[in-house]
């Protein structure tokens, strides 16, 4: 504040045209109101002030390259801690998810499995409702021959997805058995009886169709032998 009020007596003294004695006292007096001794220490004092040498700038732009390193090491630790969380948490939350997913594949092969298993098995103890006389009935070729064959197949792919032994290769002659199943008898049904009527009588068949789907895409599972051959040729 005060330099600039020197300077301001200085420029009014020049701009009035004084005297060069005028000049001088209005100098002198500039002089003793900055509270220096002599011009040249004003000189000096209102001089800007020298360049910074360049270690200093250069330790400057360390000390900022350090703070954003720390910066950094912060946010990095800060982000690792929360994926050492995540991952923690996903340690603890994807067994339960393995073994409930695992669980649900059972209980659809249970469901497929045994409903074809006793099927097949009733088609030999009832050959005249379920088996031969059934073919003949709803026009199956060569009934005394292919009754006897789906019945077999029935009981032997069906006790394949109990046991999820070979379990995709097991649901592909179920599909075949089941989509003749429907196009022999529900299609038929359609034209007779109409759409609800065919809904309700082809529930079952429906539903194992859906379940061989899903067996033939995801297999046994691992509650299942096919899991245990696969893990003991991963081991071997």
């Amino acid at each position: 504040m005060r330099t600039i009020i020197t300077l301001t007596v200085i420029c009014v003294a020049s701009l009035a045209g004084t005297s060069p004695e005028r000049g001088n006292n209005a100098l002198d007096e500039a002089v003793r109101a900055s509270g220096a001794d002599s011009i040249e220490k004003l000189q000096i004092a209102r001089s800007p002030a020298p360049p910074r040498g360049r270690s200093e700038l250069h330790g400057d732009r360390s000390l900022a390259t350090r703070d954003v390193k720390r910066y950094t090491a912060l946010i990095d630790y800060g982000a690792g801690s929360m994926r050492q969380e995540l991952v923690s948490e996903m340690a603890t939350t994807m067994p339960r998810e393995a073994v409930r997913t695992a669980k649900a594949i059972l209980l659809i092969r249970v469901l497929v499995g045994w409903v074809f298993l006793s099927e097949g098995i009733q088609k030999f103890l009832f050959p005249e409702t379920l088996g031969v006389g059934r073919f003949v009935k709803i026009g199956i070729p060569w009934p005394q021959v292919m009754a006897p064959f789906v019945g077999a197949v029935e009981i032997v792919c069906g006790t394949l997805l109990l046991i999820g032994l070979l379990t995709r290769l097991a649901a592909i002659p179920l599909l075949i058995d089941i989509c003749v199943a429907l196009y022999s008898t529900k299609i038929v049904m359609l034209a007779r009886s109409g759409i609800w009527s065919t809904l309700h009588e082809a529930r079952t068949d429906v539903s194992m169709l859906l379940g061989l789907i899903v067996l033939l895409l995801i297999g046994g599972g691992t509650l299942s032998i096919d899991a245990r051959f696969s893990s003991k040729t991963r081991s071997s």
